[in-house]
């Protein structure tokens, strides 16, 4: 039996404003530098494991609230665009 096609999705990055957010205490000074390289990361496992990729930051950007989320018109785009690239997964 074969396992079930998958599709691995990077995060979108974390907003360059989030240690002001009540979110803050939660992450380290250099979270925002870090998350900048997400897609690099996970485009590079995915690579390696042969698994299709899906870089969430190319179609949504954190709400500038909270630096964190993603709003309502980044969650219609990015799932616009990941119903796009499941239906080229399976076909």
């Amino acid at each position: 039996e074969r396992a079930p096609k998958a599709l691995l999705v990077a995060p979108i990055q974390v907003g360059p404003g989030i240690l002001t957010t009540w979110f803050g205490e939660m992450f380290e000074q250099d979270c925002v530098i870090r998350s900048r390289h997400f897609n690099h990361w996970f485009a590079e496992y995915a690579h390696d494991i042969g698994c299709p990729y899906l870089n969430a930051g190319d179609f949504a950007q954190p709400d500038p609230i909270d630096c964190l989320h993603i709003p309502l018109e980044g969650h219609k785009a990015l799932g616009v665009n990941m119903a796009r690239k499941v239906k080229s997964i399976i076909g």
